[in-house]
């Protein structure tokens, strides 16, 4: 089949049929174009190629179910876009995990302390265990990765309040079961 430039429209059509083909030339069209966009955020070429490979390996996935309400181009660019700022909010908070992690080795050479650490680092695992597993994912993005409500819904494409009620029922079951540990 034969896609006139800025028919995006039929092309994913034809994606969503499972037409490789299909796919193949929309990475192709956009592919340079995006690691361009992610690399103005990430400043890696490296990771923007990787990060645009994500977009496209998503889309593959959930083809079936994705419904565009805008043009493909915006709903490519829109979805780089996020793939960026979900990787620099990563990156922000595994560099901040590590500063304090070398903080902790230098404060916490105290045995006694260590062996506290230990016990709470078991303690909250067996509480977050107590949890269903849909639950302790959003518990987990939400209150230990620092990803808002609606980001969360997106990453594992649910509603926002599906992930509002995972967080009350994961709260619940913390509240319920902190002292019985």
């Amino acid at each position: 089949m034969y896609y006139l430039n800025g028919i995006d429209e039929e092309l994913f059509d034809d994606i969503k049929k499972d037409n490789k083909l299909a796919f193949d030339r929309l990475f192709k069209k956009y592919y340079h174009q995006l690691c361009y966009f992610i690399e103005s955020y990430t400043k890696d070429n490296y990771i923007a190629e990787e990060l645009v490979a994500d977009v496209f390996t998503k889309i593959w996935l959930k083809r079936k179910k994705i419904n565009i309400h805008v043009s493909i181009k915006s709903y490519l660019y829109t979805s780089a876009k996020n793939e960026a700022l979900m990787y620099l909010r990563k990156k922000r908070i595994k560099t901040e995990d590590l500063e304090k992690a070398k903080l902790n080795i230098i404060h916490e050479t105290n045995p006694e302390k260590i062996m506290i650490n230990k016990e709470n680092d078991v303690w909250v695992n067996n509480l977050l265990e107590l949890i269903p597993n849909r639950c302790r994912q959003v518990f987990i993005l939400h209150r230990l990765e620092g990803f808002r409500y609606k980001e969360i819904a997106e990453i594992m494409s649910i509603s926002i309040k599906t992930v509002e009620n995972h967080m009350g029922k994961a709260l619940k079951i913390l509240r319920k079961n902190s002292n019985n540990l």
